[in-house]
Parts: C-alpha cells; sequence; structure tokens
C-alpha cells in the first residue's frame, strides 16, 4: 500500500542523531541518510518473500494510551470526589 505520509501537530518532532523518526518525512529522512533517488510515497508492508511484497492490509499507528490515561484520570477524579464527600460528611457531624 503506497500512502503519502500523515501528521498532525501532535506528532513529536524527528531525531535524527537518535535515529528517532516520529514523523515519516521522507525528504529530512533522505536528506539525513543521504539518499538519492526517492518516491514522494511510504510502502507499507506486512513482509517480503523473496522480491514479492505482501502489501500490509491496515494503516500503521504509534502506540496510543489514550484510554489508559483517561481511565486514570477518571480513577483520580472519583478519589477526590470520594475523600472531598468524605470531609464535607465528616464536618456536617461536627
Amino acid at each position: 500500500v503506497f500512502r503519502k505520509p500523515e501528521w498532525n501537530s501532535f506528532t513529536p518532532n524527528n531525531s535524527p542523531e537518535n535515529n528517532v523518526w516520529s514523523k515519516l518525512d521522507i525528504q529530512e529522512i533522505a536528506h539525513v541518510k543521504d539518499l538519492k533517488s526517492i518516491a514522494p510515497v511510504m510502502l507499507y508492508a506486512e513482509h517480503s518473500i523473496n522480491t514479492v511484497i505482501i502489501p500490509q492490509q491496515q494503516k500503521w499507528y504509534p502506540r496510543n494510551k489514550h484510554k489508559q490515561y483517561a481511565i486514570f484520570w477518571a480513577t483520580m477524579a472519583l478519589a477526590f470526589i470520594s475523600v472531598f464527600g468524605l470531609f464535607i460528611w465528616k464536618n456536617k457531624r461536627q
């Protein structure tokens, strides 16, 4: 599957000195790796057998932890509301 690389403003910047590529900026990678002949698209492949390339069936995305963060902060909010509720309840009794 050939696709033009895409990213948004939340994608971290590349770190060529550490060989970390968050944005698949083909021009930047070609410049750093000193590649001469490049295509403007990225090939997403599952694997290859000899010279036959098996395309990847779906687009690859970096690990997404949004669900984990949402559960964590919802739990923290619930704990805060519980402690605050106990504080108010204790003060009303006195």
